[in-house]
């Protein structure tokens, strides 16, 4: 396994974990690191590993400016629809973040390549 690959498979792990509390009514503080942890760089980081920088701190920098801006996003479009809730929002942000990792994973094997 590639050190791409553990990443975006503890980015996946990371979000699934974040979900599995949430659904479970988990309170406290595993549920609080785990959203926070998440939130903070997990979708950003999935989409920003698609661009294959060269530089972890720029990657980093980016991952944070880019999970907020998705945060946000999503917060105003539930808002303006009339359906706001935490477990929408979370739902939303883990399916941006699995979507970016798949994109990763069949980027890596060569899949997502353009063709001739």
């Amino acid at each position: 396994m590639t050190r791409d690959a553990i990443i975006l498979a503890a980015i996946a792990g990371a979000g699934l974990l974040t979900v599995l509390l949430f659904a479970a009514g988990a309170d406290g503080a595993p549920r609080a690191i785990a959203a926070l942890l998440f939130l903070l760089i997990g979708p950003g980081l999935a989409c920003v590993r698609l661009l294959r920088l060269d530089d972890p701190l720029t990657e980093l920098a980016l991952a944070v400016a880019v999970s907020l801006a998705l945060e946000t996003i999503v917060a105003t479009a539930l808002l303006a629809t009339g359906s706001w809730s935490a477990g929408a929002a979370l739902a939303a942000l883990v399916a941006i973040t699995l979507a970016a990792v798949a994109a990763g994973f069949a980027r890596a094997r060569g899949a997502g390549s353009p063709r001739a």
